[in-house]
C-alpha cells in the first residue's frame, strides 16, 4: 500500500501581496494531486494547514473543492488533520475543511480511520495543540499504543523540540512521540526532513511552496514536494520534488 504525505500547503497565501504567488499555491496543490493519481497511491494523507487562515478566501475554497473531488473521483482517501493555520479562533466555530467533507474528505480530529489493500493499515490523527495545553497532548500520546498485526500511521501537526529550530513553537519533544509505528508523518516545519525512528521513519512533509523568504535555503538543499510511503513490507519513503518557481533573496 503507497500513500502520499503532504503537507502545509496553505491555500489562499498570497506571498508578498501579489496575485501570482496566490495561484502559484494552486498550481503546486494540482500539481501534487496529479502525483497521487499518477502513483496510484490509497490516500494523500495531509498533516495539517491545508488553509493559509481558517477563514480562506473563495478561490481557496473553490480550488480544494475541485482537487479533492478530482482526486475521490479516482478512489483516492485524502485524509487531513487540522493545522494552527486552519484552527477557528472562536469557540464553536467548525474548521473549513468541514466544507469540504461533501468531496471525500475525511478529518482526522483526533480520531482513526482503518485502511485495507495488501497490507492493513491504521491511521490515527491529532489535530494542533497550542503550547498553553500541551500537556494535553502529551497525555493523548502516552494513552496511544499502535496495532498489533497492522501497519501503524501517525500524524501530527506540532511544533517538536529536536526539529523546529524556534524555541517559542515547541509544544513537544521527541520522547512524547509513543513507540512502535511504522510511520510518523508530521507537518508545521516548512522544510523537509527524513530519518529513522525507533524500528520506523520520521517524515517532516514540509510546504510545497516556498511561503516565507526563510524557507528558500531548506528549498535549495532539499528541494520541495511530497514523500511517497510505501508499507507493502518494511517502511520505504521517497521523496519526490515538484518543480516550482525559484526565488533568491539579493541585497543592494
Amino acid at each position: 500500500m503507497q500513500l502520499l504525505h503532504i503537507s502545509d500547503t496553505h491555500l489562499g497565501k498570497r506571498q508578498y501581496g501579489l496575485e501570482e504567488r496566490e495561484s502559484d499555491v494552486y498550481e503546486t496543490f494540482s500539481n501534487l494531486i496529479d502525483l497521487a493519481i499518477q502513483e496510484r497511491v490509497k490516500a494523500v494523507i495531509h498533516t495539517g494547514d491545508l488553509f493559509d487562515q481558517p477563514n480562506p478566501p473563495n478561490n481557496a475554497i473553490y480550488h480544494a473543492l475541485t482537487e479533492i473531488k478530482r482526486l475521490t473521483e479516482k478512489g483516492i482517501m485524502f485524509l487531513n488533520i487540522p493545522g494552527d493555520h486552519d484552527t477557528p479562533k472562536r469557540n464553536g466555530e467548525k474548521y473549513p475543511q468541514k466544507i469540504l467533507e461533501i468531496t471525500g474528505l475525511k478529518l482526522l480530529n483526533d480520531s482513526s480511520v482503518t485502511l485495507e489493500d495488501s497490507v492493513k493499515v491504521k491511521i490515527i490523527g491529532f489535530k494542533h495543540t497550542p503550547t498553553l495545553i500541551a500537556e494535553v497532548l502529551k497525555d493523548k500520546l502516552k494513552n496511544t499504543k499502535p496495532e498489533a498485526g497492522v501497519k501503524n500511521v501517525i500524524m501530527l501537526h506540532q511544533g517538536i523540540k529536536q526539529i523546529l529550530p524556534y524555541a517559542y513553537s515547541w509544544q513537544i519533544s521527541q520522547g512524547d512521540l509513543p513507540s512502535g509505528f511504522d510511520y510518523y508523518a508530521l507537518g508545521h516545519f516548512h522544510t523537509r526532513m527524513l530519518q529513522k525512528f525507533g524500528n520506523g521513519m520520521l517524515g517532516v512533509a514540509g510546504s510545497p511552496e516556498i511561503i516565507r523568504e526563510e524557507e528558500i535555503e531548506g528549498y535549495e538543499k532539499k528541494g520541495k514536494g511530497a514523500f511517497l510511503v510505501d508499507l507493502s513490507k518494511d517502511v520505504n519513503v521517497q521523496p519526490i520534488n515538484l518543480d516550482i518557481r525559484h526565488q533568491e533573496v539579493i541585497a543592494i
